[in-house]
């Protein structure tokens, strides 16, 4: 049961993770402020199961990056320091696991 919740968690990570252009999203006129918000959120939150989904499939550098930019789309976001709070305490890099950490 939990490995085929795995691997539908895994697949939706990747779908979303397929859709992105990697192109940040700009202020366009027309779009009201309450559709930016709503791309940037989902854009952060792909980006967030992404960086997980790498974390769990054993690519801690491919996690990292996806999860800053995580923050680069919402510098808020609470898990995602946590999960870069986790992976660089297992890379050994007690420094930058506690800024994270305290950052969560």
């Amino acid at each position: 049961m939990i490995k085929n919740a795995l691997y539908i968690f895994i697949l939706i990570a990747l779908g979303i993770s397929s859709c992105k252009s990697g192109k940040q999203v700009n202020s366009k006129p027309g779009v009201s402020k309450g559709v930016q918000d709503t791309l940037m959120r989902m854009t952060s939150e792909g980006h967030l199961i992404e960086g997980i989904t790498k974390k769990m499939t054993g690519d801690p550098e491919g996690a990292i990056q996806s999860l800053e930019q995580c923050l680069r789309f919402n510098p808020k976001n609470d898990a995602a320091y946590y999960h870069l709070s986790g992976l660089y305490e297992m890379m050994g890099r007690a420094d930058y696991a506690i800024a994270f950490a305290e950052k969560a």
